[in-house]
């Protein structure tokens, strides 16, 4: 499998925006320190923000807002594939850094994008019933487990396909009704994925497959002693 090939290209798709602005200048040296053999890197944005984005190398790819930025994003992200011009995405948030050498192949099994899932009680996790709402059946599993995530562009568009199929309406116009919080965009891909789309996907439990990222959490703030944490990652 060689990843470089141009049916194997994979380019990095972040969507941020300005409170994260902060936070998405270390994950973009971590992309340039670390990250080697991918295509572009593009980053989502919505318009109002872009006189605060800092200089960077990445493409760039305007939207407008939405009342609820939360719900928007993760329909940004789902339809990545209007960006992105590859056979593959990564998708990354802000608050997330690569952490050692990383290479497109690193993401893949058999020739195949790797999906993380895990069996967690129902009753630690709010987002089996929530998923329930999206795909219109009980997931098995949960599948939002680790940053970044790979798959293909033709898979957004039949996960797409598929919700259309489901609630007879555009995802995005069906996102705008959600109630805030009542989506999850990679359990509900990956509930679809698991159940219609397997065999496209190599499946792994967390602790199979080595962590190429950190991840923070860009609400909690971003304070003196992450950013010496951060530095040191990405000096």
């Amino acid at each position: 499998m060689i990843c470089q090939d141009r049916k194997m290209q994979v380019d990095i798709f972040i969507r941020s925006w300005h409170g994260d602005f902060n936070w998405l200048e270390y994950c973009l040296r971590s992309i340039k320190k670390y990250a080697v053999g991918f295509g572009k890197t593009h980053i989502c944005i919505n318009a109002d923000d872009y006189p605060l984005l800092p200089p960077c190398d990445a493409e760039v790819h305007l939207v407008s807002a939405w009342p609820d930025g939360y719900i928007q994003q993760q329909n940004d992200k789902l339809h990545a594939d209007w960006y992105c011009r590859s056979p593959y995405i990564l998708v990354m948030d802000s608050d997330c850094v690569f952490t050692k050498d990383v290479k497109p192949e690193d993401f893949f099994r058999d020739g195949k994008p790797v999906w993380l899932y895990e069996s967690v009680p129902h009753d630690q996790s709010p987002w089996y019933p929530i998923t329930e709402e999206a795909v219109k059946h009980m997931p098995e599993f949960e599948f939002m487990r680790r940053h970044p995530f790979v798959f293909t562009s033709q898979s957004l568009k039949d996960f797409r396909k598929f919700m259309f199929e489901c609630h007879g309406e555009d995802i995005a116009q069906w996102l705008k009704k959600r109630p805030k919080g009542r989506f999850s965009e990679f359990n509900a891909f990956g509930a679809w994925a698991y159940k219609n789309y397997s065999r496209h996907f190599t499946w792994l439990h967390p602790s199979e497959m080595e962590s190429y990222v950190m991840q923070k959490w860009s609400w909690g703030g971003l304070n003196d002693q992450i950013k010496e944490e951060l530095e040191k990652i990405v000096a």
